[in-house]
C-alpha cells in the first residue's frame, strides 16, 4: 500500500467512524516508520591518496531506515593523536547504502562541521551523495561567495585531533530490508 492510499484509507475510515479500521491502519503506518537504530563505522577516503586517521582515531556512525528506503543517520569521524596522514584529493565520507542520485550527478543530502584541532575553529560543510555509497562535503568559502569540495589541506590541514561531523538523510537505492 503507498503512502498516499493509507492517507486516504486512515481518512475514510475516520470519517465513517471506523475505529477498528483506523487501529489497523495506524499499525501499519507505525510499522513503516518504525526500523531499529543500526551503527555503521563510516570511513574517510580521498581522491589521490586516502587520509591515515592514526592511532585512538574514533569513528562512528548510527542509521535508521524509514518507509521508502528512506536513510537518515549522523556521523563522527576524528583523527587520532598521532601517525596522521592527510593523504590528497578530495574527501569522501562513506554512507550505509548506496544513494539515489538525481539526474544532474549529485544530491545535498545532509549538513556537517568540521574542527580544526590547532585553533578549535569550526568551519560548516554541505554534504552531497555522489557515486556509491558516499558523500562528498563543500564547504563556504565566504569571502569569495562559492563552495569548495572539502579536501586534505582545504580548509585547513587535517593533522591530529581534527573531526568531521555530518548527518544525512537520503533515499537509498535498491535497498532490500
Amino acid at each position: 500500500m503507498s503512502t498516499l492510499n493509507l492517507s486516504d484509507a486512515m481518512t475514510d475510515a475516520l470519517r465513517r467512524r471506523d475505529w477498528e479500521r483506523t487501529r489497523e491502519l495506524w499499525a501499519e503506518m507505525e510499522s513503516w516508520l518504525s526500523g531499529d537504530v543500526q551503527k555503521y563505522k563510516p570511513t574517510l577516503t580521498a581522491d589521490t591518496t586516502d587520509p591515515t586517521l592514526g592511532s585512538n582515531a574514533q569513528q562512528y556512525g548510527m542509521y535508521r531506515v524509514l518507509a521508502g528506503n528512506l536513510v537518515i543517520g549522523w556521523f563522527a569521524i576524528i583523527f587520532g593523536t598521532s601517525g596522521t596522514a592527510q593523504g590528497s584529493g578530495n574527501y569522501y565520507v562513506s554512507l550505509p547504502f548506496k544513494g539515489d542520485i538525481l539526474p544532474y550527478g549529485f544530491s545535498t543530502v545532509g549538513s556537517g562541521r568540521l574542527r580544526d584541532a590547532s585553533n578549535s575553529y569550526s568551519y560548516l560543510v554541505t554534504m552531497e551523495l555522489v557515486a556509491g555509497a558516499k558523500a562528498r562535503m563543500i564547504w563556504d568559502k565566504q569571502s569569495a561567495g562559492t563552495g569548495s569540495a572539502v579536501d586534505a589541506v582545504d580548509p585547513f590541514t587535517f593533522s591530529a585531533s581534527d573531526e568531521l561531523h555530518g548527518s544525512f538523510m537520503y533515499v537509498a537505492k535498491d535497498l532490500v530490508i
